[in-house]
């Protein structure tokens, strides 16, 4: 079977990267509700700074470390549009290189093969813009409600709590979104195999996903975070 020029190998490649890059958050996300990884060790953590945030007067070590987090999205938001512009520049050069035949400047051209497999890497790359400047505006949101938090003598234990899992909830959405663009970037990687074989993709994105996967529930960085949360609770 071939589409477009592409291969029964070439739409294996692109199922099984699809599967991949949009099912690997759903997936860490089941399974962080059943087993202790990164992500849930994170949440912990978040919920317990929240809280601790609510009982200080002085706030500006927790507004340094959102608007790290917010210059940091902001350049890789802007790398990523470099990279999305030069990709697009690369596939209308090679969208021009064969120009049409006489008569007929209104159709449409068949897309060849690199075409297809660079406006892939293309997807990931906007899908990275989009997540990081979501990122950039959850901050936001983040830094408004810290801004407005409300004086620890204002607050009993159950008021307090409420309000530190809210705004570990608006948290940990910048921290998602942040972390789906990272992730875009590794997948990225993976699309850009296409261009050279089929099986270097299928080899490429299976190698992004154990990767990932191993950093996020046996590496050091996992262990220790783990180990803290469960040292906060006793």
């Amino acid at each position: 079977m071939v589409i477009w020029s592409l291969t029964a190998l070439d739409l294996a490649a692109l199922v099984l990267f699809l599967a991949a890059w949009l099912g690997y958050a759903p997936l860490v996300g089941w399974s962080s509700r059943r087993h202790k990884v990164i992500a849930s060790a994170r949440g912990d953590h978040r919920r317990a700074w929240m809280f601790e945030l609510l009982g200080r007067e002085v706030k500006i070590a927790d507004a340094t470390i959102i608007g790290q987090i917010m210059s940091t999205a902001s350049f890789f938001a802007s790398t990523t549009v470099i990279l999305i512009g030069a990709l697009i520049g690369v596939i209308a050069t090679l969208a021009h290189a064969d120009p049409p035949a006489p008569g007929s400047w209104l159709a449409i051209g068949e897309p060849s093969p690199i075409e297809i497999k660079l406006a892939l890497v293309v997807v990931v790359a906007a899908y990275a813009f989009q997540s990081f400047t979501w990122a950039i505006r959850q901050a936001n949101f983040a830094a408004i409600a810290m801004g407005a938090a409300p004086p620890l003598e204002e607050l009993d234990e159950g008021r307090r709590r409420r309000i530190a899992d809210s705004m570990a909830t608006i948290v940990s959405s910048v921290g998602d979104s942040y972390d789906s663009g990272i992730r875009s970037y590794y997948f990225a990687l993976a699309a850009v195999t296409w261009v050279v074989s089929p099986l270097l993709m299928i080899a490429a994105t299976l190698g992004v996903v154990a990767l990932m996967l191993h950093r996020l529930t046996h590496s050091r960085t996992a262990v220790a975070l783990d180990d803290i949360a469960r040292a906060r609770t006793g």
